[in-house]
């Protein structure tokens, strides 16, 4: 076989084309449109060692989503008994009663997303990679409710009045419920991490503190007819290790069937400190 020069040059111009690497063009993240605002229920603890990779994930979807996305963390007994670097106990009864109420999980971090019940017959995901996938497919839905919210702080009493107003997107009949928490973040306290280490300046958020309302919610007894606003007041004492300025009241509004959760329509949060 007869090779020409040409040949040749043509030949290497194939095969350096061949080889070049080609951009891989990442589309601009599009802020949703919609208004409903998702909620992620995390179980978390200071014995967790992959703990902090989930809250670095909430970090990041907080990031990305801002007021369309409201988290709580549940620190409960499997993983969260406070280490002896720590200064503060986060475990809490009701908390215990949230994790066995919403049901079983493999292992932790698990969040469970707007109380959706997936594909393996539980609440919560254990992998930190799919939650904002989650949450990307409940903001293609609009929200049946808007929540707004207003909160009183008196600093001498250390307590604090709550007003829910909750208002019908449209017409609604079935079983809805209101339910109403404080939560506290920027806490510095020790947290077991990756290799059994531990970090004594870990900055724990989002942590549940106590229930205004009826744990499995206060059933909305007021016909929920479109635009017309229901009221709902509520009242806590701050114990004494809290910081108001760093606590906000959560609120969200979920339908039930057969008394268990089906999915949460509408979240909401707001400072105790306004």
């Amino acid at each position: 076989m007869r090779i020409t020069l040409w040949s040749i040059v043509v030949t290497t111009i194939l095969l350096f084309s061949a080889c070049e690497e080609r951009q891989v063009v990442i589309p601009d993240f599009v802020p949703p449109t919609s208004d409903r605002v998702v909620l992620l229920e995390e179980l978390s603890g200071v014995r967790c060692p992959n703990c902090p990779g989930g809250a670095a994930e909430i970090k990041r979807l907080e990031e990305r989503y801002g007021d369309n996305f409201v988290a709580v963390a549940y620190y409960t007994e499997f993983l969260g008994y406070p280490l002896p670097e720590s200064r503060y106990n986060f475990l809490t009864d009701e908390a215990e009663e949230v994790e066995d109420y919403l049901g079983q999980y493999l292992g932790k971090p698990a969040a469970a997303i707007n109380r959706v019940i997936r594909e393996d017959n539980t609440m919560f995901n254990t992998s930190t990679g799919e939650w904002s996938g989650f949450v990307e497919e409940a903001l293609q839905t609009d929200s049946e409710f808007n929540i707004q919210g207003n909160s009183d702080y008196d600093a001498d009493a250390r307590s604090a009045e709550v007003e829910i107003l909750v208002t019908p997107i449209r017409n609604l009949e079935g079983d809805y419920r209101l339910t109403v928490m404080a939560t506290e973040s920027k806490i510095i306290d020790a947290q077991l991490l990756p290799g059994n280490v531990i970090d004594l300046d870990y900055e724990h958020n989002h942590i549940f503190r106590v229930f205004l309302s009826n744990l499995i919610g206060d059933q909305i007894t007021q016909s929920l007819e479109q635009s017309r606003t229901l009221r709902f007041n509520y009242s806590f004492d701050l114990e004494g290790e809290w910081v108001p300025e760093n606590m906000h009241i959560v609120a969200f509004v979920e339908y039930q069937e057969g008394g268990r959760p089906v999915d949460v329509l509408q979240a909401m949060e707001i400072p105790v400190v306004q």
